[in-house]
């Protein structure tokens, strides 16, 4: 999803962008368990939350988060170890930070809570009309107890 709103072209062929979009892809299936966790599981059911969690994020299953974890993983091998500092505070208010960006790191962009809560909403909101034009196909099944 955050390709569409930061294509970065040709550079979308690095290991650190692949690792980067496979990273917002499990974040985005974490959240859509905790949602229909939330909105869809009632509380009797207190050990459907952990079987859920073991059958749909244990990467020894196969499912979409398994197969996207072994998109990142051999990509994540290629990018070389580093130990630079990426990401530092802009003062001790701690309400932005600057990343480096860049061939070298040299580059700083500022990143706000601000930024990033349009940028949650924005994803939010694509990932809402996606889910909206399966319709029911995109509800997560619930095996019923036997």
């Amino acid at each position: 999803m955050s390709y569409k709103f930061d294509g970065s072209g040709p550079s979308s062929r690095q290991p650190q962008f692949i690792v980067h979009q496979c990273v917002h892809m499990l974040y985005a299936l974490r959240c859509i368990y905790i949602i229909h966790c939330l909105v869809s599981v009632p509380d009797w059911k207190v050990k459907e939350p952990a079987r859920l969690s073991e059958t749909y994020f244990n990467c020894t299953v196969a499912s979409s988060f398994t197969a996207i974890q072994n998109i990142k993983r051999p990509a994540k091998t290629c990018i070389d170890d580093h130990h630079r500092q990426h990401v530092t505070w802009v003062d001790e208010t701690f309400t932005a930070l600057e990343v480096h960006t860049g061939i070298n790191g040299l580059g700083r962009a500022t990143v706000t809570h601000l930024l990033l809560r349009q940028m949650f909403r924005r994803m939010v909101a694509d990932i809402s009309a996606l889910l909206g034009t399966l319709g029911n196909c995109a509800a997560i099944p619930v095996a019923q107890p036997h």
